[in-house]
């Protein structure tokens, strides 16, 4: 830090275009990209069976899910803290390593079929995984004023469901006149390999430091205090000691079991280039899905929140009971052996393919329902973008814990019905724990509540709540050499 100097005030509040790399919007967007082009492909790559052909895939598969779920639920809890410490941009950067490893490795066991490389490469995922999980969540949660945290959400999804769907169209491309499902190409392998290297460098070149990002009114974020592995320890415990995060704790952990068995039951099912179009339409029906749960909590046409919050956990309530059971009763109709070879069902077939596509679409829609929430209840917990780095790693570990459980469970080949009535009824009390918590928890807003003082609130927000706003303006250097102002703050905490 340097010597910090008082500035004029009205120097700091001329309005900004959101066109500007230190914008949050933009930040988010840039975020997003490498999102999209990591984990965001990586999805459609599994779904196309990546890996597959080998007398061993299994087992082998069984062995990877459970080592990169495992190590990934640890890594996102401490990646939180390193996002404090060393910021988003490393984090993501370092993140993004980790998936042209994981697909190389894929790539050599379909050709090889020798596993001991592969596990390591998911090992390595899972340990990246988290601090690139954790950084985007943190540009969404924490960059976002409070009446927008639903849409920077929205859009980070949206963006990550159109890599996924353009992963799935180079699939797609490639296998269009095969009906077999047999594994996936060199050609395939090489592009995602080469996607997600681009993604490292675009963070590195591109991703700001927290401490210079500027609202569109001119204000800056927060006051960032000095990060040490002592404050992040006791910060971590704190977060765990939350109510406001442990309440939707649960929920995080159903948010994705759905994963695991649909992936199965789509390879299971259906051809290969048939499973590649599922793919592409399941990842682009979750955009508008998404954005309708963004509408849902930021309309203007129901002014509380508390109540826009209930209308939105009343639809994701809706939309998993719907797919849950629609899925259920169509398995529960057709007694699928999983120790026999598939029906693989091709477009060809008329409405025996089209049955279980139109099934896979609904799950399409209630894909990003429970997760967004999830994300945005944890984002209103707190303004504080330091506090929101250890909420949102807590939150994003969660899913990943019942993943692994839930590729434990399908790794054992249990009947597709039972297995999507358990999760169903996860699920199901998941919800009745989110609307406990809604009903505990759920605020107008947290500006200027108690523990959010270096939280500096937005120049509208401020002046509809009658926040004073006025007062000195600190400067401050950041971690990648610029000086930032920061507004009404103790200097003794910077």
């Amino acid at each position: 830090m340097t010597d910090d100097t008082i500035e004029p005030t009205a120097q700091e509040h001329k309005p900004l275009s959101w066109l500007r790399l230190r914008s949050p919007v933009v930040q988010n967007l840039i975020c997003s990209c490498v999102l999209a082009m990591t984990p965001g492909i990586l999805l459609a790559l599994t779904a196309m069976g990546a890996g597959g052909g080998k007398p061993n895939t299994v087992s082998f598969f069984n062995q990877t899910n459970v080592i990169l779920y495992s190590v990934f639920t640890v890594s996102s809890i401490l990646a939180g803290s390193a996002i404090n410490m060393f910021g988003p941009r490393y984090c993501l950067a370092f993140g993004s390593t980790g998936y042209a490893l994981y697909v190389g490795g894929l790539w050599y066991f379909s050709n090889t079929g020798r596993e001991p490389f592969p596990l390591f490469t998911a090992a390595y995922l899972g340990v990246t995984a988290g601090f690139l999980w954790d950084a985007s969540g943190y540009t969404s949660q924490a960059y976002a004023p409070e009446r927008r945290k639903a849409l920077f959400i929205a859009q980070q999804w949206s963006i990550i469901c159109i890599g996924s769907a353009v992963g799935s169209a180079i699939g797609l491309s490639a296998n269009y006149n095969k009906t077999k499902a047999t594994g996936v190409g060199p050609a395939v392998y090489g592009a995602f390999i080469g996607i997600h290297l681009l993604a490292g460098i675009i963070a590195l070149c591109f991703i700001v430091d927290p401490r210079t990002v500027r609202r569109n009114d001119g204000t800056y974020l927060a006051v960032f205090p000095h990060a040490s592995l002592r404050d992040e320890l006791r910060g971590m415990w704190e977060t765990l000691h939350n109510p406001r995060v442990m309440m939707f704790m649960f929920a995080a952990f159903a948010l994705d079991l759905w994963l695991p068995i649909l992936g199965s039951w789509n390879s299971f099912t259906f051809s290969l280039r048939a499973r590649t179009l599922n793919s592409m339409v399941f990842y682009l029906i979750q955009i508008p899905s998404a954005f309708f749960c963004n509408w849902l909590v930021s309309t203007d046409l129901v002014p509380s929140r508390r109540k826009r919050i209930a209308y939105a956990l009343t639809w994701a309530t809706v939309i998993n009971v719907a797919a849950w059971a629609a899925w259920i009763q169509y398995l529960a109709k057709h007694n699928l052996d999983r120790h026999k070879p598939g029906p693989a069902l091709d477009w060809t077939m008329g409405r025996a393919w089209a049955e279980p596509f139109g099934i896979y679409l609904v799950m399409g829609i209630m894909a990003p329902v429970l997760r967004n929430f999830c994300l945005y209840m944890c984002s209103i917990a707190s303004n504080d973008p330091t506090k929101q780095a250890r909420y949102n790693a807590v939150l994003h570990s969660m899913p990943q814990a019942g993943i692994c459980v839930a590729f434990g469970v399908d790794s054992t080949k249990i009947r597709y019905l039972y297995e999507a009535a358990a999760w169903f009824g996860v699920t199901i009390a998941s919800l009745v724990v989110a609307a406990i918590g809604v009903a505990l928890y759920a605020t107008e807003t947290l500006y200027g509540a108690a523990g959010e003082e270096n939280v500096i609130v937005p120049t509208v927000e401020a002046k509809t709540l009658g926040i004073d706003t006025h007062g000195e303006m600190v400067t401050i250097e950041a971690k990648d050499g610029a000086h930032v102002a920061v507004q009404g703050v103790d200097e003794k905490k910077v």
